[in-house]
């Protein structure tokens, strides 16, 4: 799903401007990634959660016995969903899955 078709989908079920949608989406990506840039957990009530996770340095081994290089530590960006929405999406997928066989 592309954000302009979030977005219509979202102003078909409430009424509202997409224009004004738009407004809100931006400001609602910028708050998320300013949260998780901070440090913080942003919680999305009934979809999920954003967490910020460290990375520790490690080394890795190159491909054909080539040595070793060393790969510096980093910070990730995961997404856990809470257990309503993973189980909404699971039914969904085995309904489509066993639709299409």
């Amino acid at each position: 799903m592309t954000k302009w078709s979030l977005l219509k989908t979202v102003s078909d079920k409430t009424g509202v401007k997409q224009g004004d949608l738009d407004k809100v989406f931006k400001a609602l990506a910028e708050t998320i990634v300013d949260g998780c840039a901070s440090g913080e957990r942003v919680k999305l009530p009934g979809v999920g959660t954003f967490i910020v996770v460290h990375r520790a340095p490690r080394a890795m081994n190159l491909p054909k016995g080539n040595g070793k290089t060393q790969i510096p530590d980093r910070f990730l960006l995961k997404f856990y969903s809470n257990g309503a929405t993973y189980t909404k999406v699971d039914e969904l997928s085995r309904k489509r899955a066993s639709a299409q066989s």
